[in-house]
């Protein structure tokens, strides 16, 4: 269970940054671990409301920040994989709001159990929610060996973009990895096939420090869905990292060490907390390079799982609340 000892920041996010929140399924009990339940999702909505933020899409958002036109607090809601309950538990509820939403769908599956049809799906792109590509067969990509990855990742996206465009009538530009897994490679084909961004399922706060292929969303479920929990994340700021020095997915070294170079000026350095998959098993080290931290975070044990996350928190000088930055590493050892 993640458990951050951090008081809920008075401020909100500034115009340089976008609070982004990915979903799965609605109302549906039968899958607790990708569920929230419709009353819940409500109360989400209602309170991005009252704290004035203003919802677009994933494309909507990232083009206001390269062009630096956001106004306000931003927030973008995600759903991946295209569920039925979607359309049934959650766009209802974002219609009473008038708040747009991007979903992600892998083709492959589009018109299966559980998953909408292709008439759903231009049903809900016509009600203002933002079509984005979630791959054709939702692979294992980082199962590939590395020199075949890039070719048959490429062919699958070609694939999935050539069957929405002739459903929908459009290509998207948003992209989302399956699993939320991804690497350098991956990240490279869709920025040379021409797409404006990608998401992944590691949480933290969208800002210009971001990659645009790798951008952070905080998940939401029953698990870690509650309305406090919320509220918490949509209080967070980005970690002014300025660069990953060490920190490849597929990881060789067991457990893996994590390096950033962080503006420290912006973060009150002796108050960093470190989480691994939500515990406080972690090692610290940390250095000072001119005006950069140098902050490096590492398991005390081996990693286990197929996918483990690094996560660092920060209070902001000024009493301005607390940053928020997380790295997923991926196992592809592990099978799930």
């Amino acid at each position: 269970m993640l458990i951050f000892l951090i008081l809920i920041a008075k401020p909100l996010l500034s115009q340089d940054e976008i609070i982004c929140f990915v979903y799965h399924r609605f109302g549906d009990n039968r899958y607790p671990s990708t569920n929230i339940q419709t009353e819940l999702f409500h109360k989400h909505l209602q309170y991005i409301k009252s704290k004035g933020f203003r919802v677009l899409t994933l494309s909507e958002a990232i083009t206001g920040l390269k062009k630096n036109t956001l106004q306000g607090k931003t927030a973008v809601i995600t759903i991946d994989d295209g569920y039925k309950s979607f359309k049934t538990g959650a766009v209802p509820i974002l219609e009473e709001y008038g708040y747009p939403a991007t979903l992600f769908i892998n083709t492959n599956t589009i018109g299966g159990h559980d998953y909408l049809s292709w008439k759903d799906i231009r049903e809900i792109r016509d009600k203002g929610i933002e079509i984005g590509n979630h791959s054709h067969s939702h692979a294992y990509f980082l199962n590939m060996k590395k020199k075949e990855r890039k070719q048959k990742f490429r062919d699958d996206l070609r694939q999935s973009q050539k069957i929405l465009k002739e459903q929908t009538g459009t290509a998207p530009v948003v992209y989302s990895y399956p699993y939320g897994e991804y690497d350098e490679t991956m990240q490279k084909v869709l920025e040379e096939e021409g797409f404006l961004c990608a998401a992944a399922q590691n949480s933290g706060v969208i800002s210009k420090y971001s990659n645009l292929y790798s951008l952070p969303r905080f998940p939401m479920n029953e698990k870690y869905a509650g309305l406090e929990g919320f509220i918490t994340k949509a209080s967070m700021h980005a970690l002014p990292v300025t660069g990953i020095i060490s920190g490849h997915t597929v990881f060789e070294n067991n457990p893996p060490m994590l390096k950033l170079k962080i503006e420290k000026e912006k973060i009150i350095p002796d108050q960093i907390q470190c989480f691994i998959d939500g515990s406080r098993s972690c090692i610290k080290e940390t250095t000072i390079s001119g005006k950069a931290l140098i902050l490096g975070i590492k398991s005390k044990g081996v990693l286990n799982n197929r996918r483990t996350l690094y996560t660092i928190t920060a209070p902001r000088t000024g009493d301005k609340g607390w940053c928020w930055f997380s790295h997923v590493w991926v196992n592809p050892e592990v099978e799930e």
